[in-house]
């Protein structure tokens, strides 16, 4: 499970002047789920945060429970994001490593390739290019 804790809310310093909602993601051992702006990991009182940003039109309206259900809402949807884009991509990619990692050694070989033509480019018609590794090609239909 990912948690994700509001650590700080401020307005930016830049014209626009929008909240940023400072979140700290973590993991069920208590690990702080890092964020990087370019290089530098973004931290807040010692916590690693992910700003997510508001516009303050987005609030205009809104009561305070209005509000606080537009964050929980956002929260989520980032922990989301995080479980689809960070944990289950590294778990995946490990599975696709171990596989692949099988057929180190495995040696390939192919002696011809097929191209469907473009047909509306070229007005041969439904046509197929066979390609040989000697250069040579022919048109099949």
């Amino acid at each position: 499970m990912i948690s994700g804790e509001i650590i700080e809310v401020e307005q930016t310093r830049d014209t626009q002047k929008n909240i940023v909602i400072w979140v700290c993601f973590t993991t069920d051992d208590g690990s702080e789920i890092p964020f990087h702006q370019g290089a530098e990991l973004l931290e807040r009182d010692r916590k690693k945060v992910w700003p997510l940003y508001a516009r303050f039109e987005n609030f205009l309206g809104k009561t305070p429970e209005m509000i606080q259900e537009w964050v929980r809402i956002n929260v989520e949807a980032q922990i989301g994001i995080i479980i689809r884009e960070i944990v289950c991509k590294d778990i995946l990619n490990a599975e696709m490593i171990t596989a692949v990692k099988k057929m180190i050694g495995t040696r390939f070989s192919l002696d011809k390739v097929f191209i469907s033509v473009d047909i509306p480019v070229t007005g041969v018609g439904n046509a197929v290019i066979e390609l040989s590794s000697d250069s040579t090609y022919k048109r099949s239909e």
